[in-house]
């Protein structure tokens, strides 16, 4: 529904509907990470001792909110690199499809993508030491 609406969504070509696709996973994907968050702070829980229980690994939702506000980031600097993270990460698209869904060539997105990946982690690693 989030990514239709309730209108006619008016794509102008399958890149057009990709990045509408990826922008609906990016806010659905860090919802979700938001909501566990806050239930990870309290959200009204019992608390109980871990020691107790056999608790599942979990990928951390805290690294979904980083990469959202470091893509937040990015879009503000470069809309086309945030872009092709959206694309690439939240859609799934390969080199390939990504180029095809930008219209633009592969070296393209190989060589942006070079870029982006150097640019998050340093981001994201600023993040992580600051908590």
């Amino acid at each position: 529904m989030r990514l239709i609406g309730k209108e006619d969504p008016g794509w102008e070509n399958r890149g057009h509907f990709f990045a509408a696709a990826a922008e609906s996973m990016r806010q659905v994907l860090v919802d979700q990470a938001r909501r566990k968050n806050r239930l990870k702070r309290g959200g009204g829980k019992k608390r109980i001792d871990v020691d107790d229980f056999d608790v599942p690994l979990e990928s951390p939702v805290e690294d979904i909110v980083a990469l959202d506000q470091a893509l937040d980031r990015l879009r503000a600097d470069d809309e086309r690199k945030a872009r092709i993270v959206t694309l690439r990460f939240f859609a799934g698209l390969n080199r390939e499809e990504t180029a095809a869904a930008m219209d633009l060539s592969v070296a393209t997105i190989d060589r942006e993508w070079r870029y982006i990946v150097a640019r998050l982690h340093k981001e994201m690693g600023a993040i992580d030491q600051s908590d």
